[in-house]
């Protein structure tokens, strides 16, 4: 499951996803509005594109956090290696001179002051965000 330290990472990375393009499923998978968590319901529209109702702002952090693994699982592992600075180490070489970025740049070695950075309230949103990824992967 996704440790508390890469929260941060993901909500970065999961923003990237969103700008990334057309969903990569279908319209006619999601028909119907789906509760995920109490108080967070999706509806997708006639492109693929979750609608999230929720009564809180952790609510709805958790459901964009269900909603992007259920519609980009690939792009939301690929980013979490790239984020880890390991993905050479999963998919291969070619990953190899942006993770090298990565460590030089600090960024697998800062994660978990820069979750700590967050106050309570962001803190509890990327959790709920990475809580959902959980659920949907579970």
């Amino acid at each position: 499951m996704i440790g508390r330290w890469m929260t941060f990472w993901i909500a970065a990375a999961a923003l990237g996803a969103l700008a990334a393009g057309p969903a990569a499923v279908q319209a006619q998978d999601f028909e119907e509005p789906r509760e995920v968590a109490s108080g967070a319901v999706i509806s997708w529209d006639q492109w693929g594109v979750p609608h999230i109702d929720a009564q809180s702002a952790v609510a709805a952090n958790y459901a964009l956090g269900w909603a992007q693994a259920q519609g980009r699982p690939d792009q939301l592992l690929e980013l979490l290696g790239q984020g880890r600075g390991r993905a050479a180490e999963y998919w291969g070489e070619d990953y190899f001179e942006g993770d090298a970025l990565m460590w030089r740049v600090g960024i697998p070695q800062a994660l978990d002051a820069l979750f700590a950075a967050q106050g309570p309230g962001y803190q509890a949103r990327l959790n709920g965000y990475a809580a959902g990824i959980n659920a949907w992967f579970a």
